[in-house]
């Protein structure tokens, strides 16, 4: 695994994937935010880009709309979580998400499947794994634990 490959195993890449107001412009990895569950919010997707799988996180208040724009579907409930393969759409927001997820895929030396994750389905216990700022369930160090167990154990090595 290379350099890149094993940053991304230990800090996930979470990229919000909202429509903006410039449809224009696509998401980017440049664009991620922190890796905590505080940072999903009920009316958003996110994409978890990690190096085995990638997740898209589904809102429980995402727009109508953008699950039809996305998904071809108009309620939350009937949207099917696990493994999927997102429907050629000829919308902005379909190509950009698209092309996202080619551009990630075409990165790494395999296939990697796409997981819709809902929010508050069972599936969901997947994404937590990922969001390493996060305490873990079973009492596990964040990731911002972690290195500041690191600082404070060099610190006190170097004195």
């Amino acid at each position: 695994m290379d350099t890149h490959s094993t940053a991304t195993h230990f800090y996930p890449l979470l990229l919000p994937l909202l429509p903006s107001a410039d449809v224009s412009s696509s998401p980017s990895p440049q664009e991620a935010v922190r890796c905590s569950a505080s940072s999903l919010e009920p009316g958003g997707l996110y994409l978890v880009h990690a190096p085995l799988t990638l997740l898209l996180w589904v809102g429980t208040h995402v727009p109508a709309c953008t699950l039809v724009q996305l998904f071809n579907i108009s309620c939350f409930s009937s949207l099917p979580s696990g493994e999927t393969k997102l429907p050629a759409l000829e919308n902005p927001l379909s190509m950009s998400v698209r092309s996202l997820i080619d551009t990630l895929n075409s990165q790494a030396p395999y296939a990697r499947k796409l997981w819709v994750v809902k929010q508050g389905d069972t599936c969901e216990e997947a994404l937590q794994r990922h969001l390493v700022e996060d305490k873990s369930p079973n009492g596990g160090a964040s990731y911002a634990d972690f290195l500041y167990h690191l600082h404070v154990n060099s610190v006190r090595l170097l004195q």
